[in-house]
């Protein structure tokens, strides 16, 4: 894919569990007009938690924090959470999903695209599966 294409997509992103495997978290809506380059950085940055949660709702629907009148700063209309939030094991309260980290995978899908990326140290990665 040439560089710079506009394409519309949205992007899929699977979290790396310990043992290596790989779980499906996220399904994100990519702004129209939006590069590869732009769309996965746009989906490394909504799954960080700095101001709240992600995975929660606006005003933390379905957290701990339900009710309290906090905003999520960090929620956003164009992610859907498709995982399993964690327990926490004291208090049996649901958490926020981690942020998303090297060796984490984005799965891009459009127009003219079909592909896997693969979180790295500085930016992406083509994604290579182990053989």
């Amino acid at each position: 894919m040439k560089k710079g294409k506009e394409v519309h997509m949205k992007a899929y992103a699977y979290f790396q569990q310990r043992g290596g495997n790989m779980i499906g978290v996220a399904e994100v809506v990519i702004p129209n007009g939006f590069t590869v380059d732009e769309a996965l950085e746009s989906v490394y940055e909504r799954l960080q938690n700095l101001r709240g949660s992600w995975s929660f709702g606006p005003m933390f629907e379905g957290s701990p924090l339900e009710g309290s009148g906090e905003v999520n700063y960090d929620h956003s209309d164009a992610v859907t959470f498709l995982g399993e939030h964690p327990i926490n094991k004291r208090t049996g309260q649901k958490m926020g999903e981690r942020s998303m980290m090297i060796g984490d995978l984005i799965h891009l899908v459009g127009d003219d695209i079909n592909k896997t990326f693969e979180v790295d140290c500085f930016g992406f990665k083509d994604y290579v599966e182990a053989a």
